[in-house]
């Protein structure tokens, strides 16, 4: 099978047949593992299948606590677009 590569932006792409994919175990969104060996670009599953969770995404968020300071009444203190 020939494949093309393509750029996306700065990167570079390979568009891989969801078939050849899924032999693999690979599907859209996972991570993988590339290695580079002699004449060859190596694709494999990586190890790494961490999801975050909703305890992940509130780590040191500390209930009670704002990120802003409100209590001056809104009043503009730089050039803020009003």
């Amino acid at each position: 099978m020939t494949a093309y590569i393509i750029k996306n932006g700065e990167d570079y792409c390979i568009s891989v047949p969801k078939v050849v994919l899924a032999r693999r175990g690979i599907s859209l969104g996972d991570s993988v593992s590339l290695t580079a060996e002699a004449d060859k670009i190596i694709v494999s599953p990586s190890s790494d299948k961490r999801t975050a969770t909703v305890e992940d995404l509130l780590e040191g968020y500390t209930p009670g606590i704002d990120r802003f300071d409100w209590e001056d009444g809104g009043v503009a203190r730089g050039r803020e677009l009003l």
